[in-house]
């Protein structure tokens, strides 16, 4: 179990990058979150399916992106667990020094084991396709 999913290689930096793509311009971006929380279960192996699950959608904008103290950034909480989107502009683990890592987390003092299905995504500034994954 983790209180933390997403992709170490999100969307590789030159695509990124290049302002004619429309993810970065002048130096800001736009990052999505749409999390649906399936089943969830609290201390022991108890799993129960929520009754009435709600889709928690959340819109970060990154300013500054390429600022050298951006080493890893964290987005506002939201949602009843407390969910951020978590970026490492250039990379981590197997993403690093070629792609943008992208991950959801959420706040580990709910002792909850949650099931979910989540979508991340960076959003296109001019008229193109955003990129999006699903977990």
């Amino acid at each position: 179990m983790s209180i933390e999913w997403g992709f170490s290689r999100f969307l590789d930096l030159e695509t990124f990058c290049n302002p004619s793509n429309g993810y970065l311009i002048k130096d800001t971006c736009v990052f999505g979150a749409e999390v649906f929380v399936v089943k969830n279960t609290y201390k022991g192996e108890f799993l129960s399916k929520m009754e009435d699950p709600t889709t928690h959608y959340h819109t970060w904008v990154v300013k500054n992106f390429t600022a050298p103290t951006n080493k890893k950034c964290i987005s506002e909480s939201f949602g009843p667990y407390k969910w951020c989107v978590v970026l490492f502009p250039n990379g981590h683990n197997e993403g690093k020094g070629k792609n943008i890592s992208v991950y959801l987390s959420y706040d580990q003092s709910f002792n909850a084991k949650l099931f979910v299905n989540f979508i991340l995504r960076v959003k296109n500034q001019k008229t193109g396709p955003h990129i999006e994954k699903k977990g």
